[in-house]
């Protein structure tokens, strides 16, 4: 294959969303020189990290043809219980705080409750993806609201956490504040390395199984973003779905190979070490934007037509929704 046909027939209807972003990036950089830092690197991919651990799930769900549309407010509502058993004795607490260790196995517990929850009942009424994804996110949402308020405080915020909590998402290996390696990429590259190495076996498991493992690390994703945050409200993790969502879009590039090469291991695994990449891609460009506009909701715009380019240009996710159940 010539160079122009490997260009135009391979390179490009597979990768064009992530060289787009990858030149918006660049872009960027040469308009605000800061952002070519290592303290910026080091600070996206902090940022990113539960986003890449959000995104790694759901595109090996899509992968293996199911949808979650409300893998975003799984993660958040596990956040939040977790964050709530790891408060301080200072603050205006829920419960008294558990150890760390009980706290992240009842939060994968609950991510993988949720997701099997979700696939039972998909599969019991054969309900639409699209419909059943948006209900439990709507449902997961309200209890989220539920379990935050109380009569005397409508809009609780879950503030002061346990040490061993916040190590969890913002701890470093070295003492130096640039240069140290951030506790919450490793356990980001420890987890999708396991997903990564199984997950040609996850994607041929029965829906259920499926379900089960991916709402576990929905779980941890949204535990290691409580930790990150200094204060936690009904609001918690809202933009989340939209980074990831459009991270895996990006990055998910073997979407676009030929149909009887998508669901081989090799195509599987890369599309999930790709939706990485895409994710922090995704994350870089809201920091940039951010950096130098100061205003989010561009940012926000340009996922939005990241997510509707991938859809357009993949013509896997639309797919997916008409052929496929919820996990």
């Amino acid at each position: 294959m010539k160079g122009g046909e490997f260009l135009f027939e391979r390179v490009l209807p597979r990768y064009a969303l992530l060289i787009a972003l990858c030149l918006v990036l660049i872009v960027l950089a040469v308009i605000e020189p800061a952002l070519f830092s290592f303290r910026h690197f080091r600070n996206v991919l902090v940022t990113a990290a539960p986003l890449m651990l959000l995104s790694l799930p759901f595109t090996l769900c899509v992968r293996s043809g199911f949808t979650d549309l409300s893998f975003s407010r799984n993660a958040a509502l596990t956040g939040v219980i977790a964050a709530s058993l790891s408060q301080t004795p200072e603050a205006d607490r829920m419960f008294a705080a558990l150890p760390f260790v009980p706290v992240l196995v009842l939060a994968m517990i609950l991510g993988a409750g949720i997701c099997a929850a979700g696939s039972l009942f998909s599969r019991r009424y054969r309900v639409s993806a699209l419909f059943s994804g948006a209900l439990t996110a709507l449902f997961l949402q309200g209890l989220l609201k539920v379990y935050l308020s109380r009569p005397d405080e409508p809009d609780r915020v879950l503030r002061q956490f346990t040490q061993t909590f916040v190590r969890f998402g913002g701890a470093s290996i070295g003492g130096d504040p640039v240069f140290s390696l951030p506790m919450a990429l490793v356990w980001t590259i420890i987890i999708a390395v396991v997903l990564i190495l199984f997950s040609p076996r996850l994607s041929a498991a029965k829906p259920l199984y499926l379900a089960m493992a991916v709402g576990a690390v929905y779980g941890i994703a949204g535990t290691m973003a409580a930790a990150q945050t200094i204060a936690l409200d009904a609001h918690f993790f809202m933009g989340s779905g939209l980074t990831a969502l459009a991270g895996m879009l990006a990055g998910g590039t073997t979407f676009f190979s030929s149909p009887e090469q998508r669901h081989t291991p090799r195509a599987i695994r890369l599309s999930l070490a790709l939706s990485i990449f895409g994710t922090w891609l995704c994350t870089a460009l809201i920091y940039g934007i951010d950096f130098i506009v100061g205003r989010s909701g561009l940012a926000a715009c340009i996922q939005v037509v990241i997510i509707a380019g991938g859809c357009l240009l993949g013509k896997y996710l639309p797919a997916a929704f008409k052929e496929k159940t919820w996990l």
